[in-house]
This record gives structure tokens, sequence and C-alpha cells, in this order.
């Protein structure tokens, strides 16, 4: 139990570095969660969740510091992390069938997280077409997710989804279908926000 604890102390004091109140400094918060994360690896008494928290907050370091790219990789290697438990030969969310959604909804709020990251990198044009790719996947994970339970963080994250995913997505340039998609979705987010009142 107490080696349990040495990543989660290690992940506060992160925490605590990261917060506004107690004058941040996420480069600092960026050490502490990488030794929560290095240790947590090393230890097997920590589940597979536990390490995904930990890139999970790595990831939003590395946002907070305006590095998308590195915000983005972090991100990637909770979604490889997940897919290759439903096949070895998957890399990303967009290779799996949609039946197989089921298995990274418990994901969902990190697939939210990392949208952020990817938004900002549709200007990097070898990045572009990837990240498109997994955004029309990642869209209706995220509102399956978070739609129907009426919980109040669900709530949060619905409306996250439609005003700072879906919203700046309809003023990028998308491809036809990459806009279809964020079309319908913000239409759903608009009934379902209306519905939660």
């Amino acid at each position: 139990e107490i080696c349990r604890l040495k990543g989660k102390i290690l992940s506060n004091i992160g925490a605590y570095y990261y917060e506004d109140k107690w004058g941040k400094d996420v480069k600092r918060a960026l050490e502490y969660h990488r030794q929560a994360l290095e240790y947590r690896i090393k230890n097997s008494i920590y589940t597979e969740e536990d390490i995904d928290e930990s890139y999970r907050t790595i990831m939003s370091d590395y946002y907070k510091l305006g590095e998308f790219d590195n915000s983005y990789n972090e991100f990637k290697k909770i979604v490889i992390r997940q897919v290759k438990k439903i096949d070895e030969n998957y890399w990303f969310l967009s290779d799996l069938d949609q039946s197989e959604w089921k298995y990274v909804i418990g994901i969902a709020d990190k697939i939210i997280r990392g949208m952020g990251s990817e938004i900002r990198l549709l200007v990097v044009p070898n990045l572009r077409d990837e990240i498109l790719r997994e955004i029309r996947v990642q869209i209706p994970i995220v509102f399956e997710a978070f739609s129907n339970s009426g919980r109040r963080n669900d709530r949060g994250s619905l409306k996250d989804l439609y005003e700072n995913k879906l919203l700046k997505l309809k003023d990028e340039k998308l491809d036809e279908e990459t806009k279809e998609i964020v079309e319908h979705y913000i239409l759903k987010c608009q009934e379902r926000l209306g519905k939660f009142g």
C-alpha cells in the first residue's frame, strides 16, 4: 500500500505545481508527473487506468506549456495502449470497427482532452490527414460516452465537446466527410444540452 501511495504523492506534487493559486510552475509539474508515470510503470501494483491517468496529466502539462505536438504524442500513447488490447495490429482509434468503439468509451475523458491538441495541430501538413481521420471517430465516441447519463461532469464534458471542439472545428477548412460529422454532432449536442437544461 505504501508503494501505491508514492505514485499518487508524486502526481499530487505535480498537481500542486500545476495550479494557479500556488504560483503555477507547469515545467515543475511535468517533472513530477513524469516521475509518477515512471514509478507506476515500474511497479506492477498499478492498474492500466493509473498509468493512463499519468499519461493524461503529462498530456495536459504539455498542452498548458503550448507544446501541442508533445501533448498529442502523450495522447497517442493512451490510444495505442487501448487499441492494442482489442487487436495487436491496431494503432489508431480509426482502426476500430464501429462495433469495437464500446471498448474505448472508458477513455472518453482522455480522448476529449487529446482533441484539444489535435485541433491545434491541424495546421501541421504531415499530421492533418491522420488527425482528421481520428477526429471522425473520436467525436461519436465522446458524444456517446457523455450524452446519456445526465451526470454533472458528463454535461460539462459534452459542453466542452460542443463549445471547445466542434465549434472550433466548424471554423476549420475540413474535408466533406469530417465537415458532415462535425455539423451532425453540433446539432446532436445542441439537442442534448437543451435537454439537460
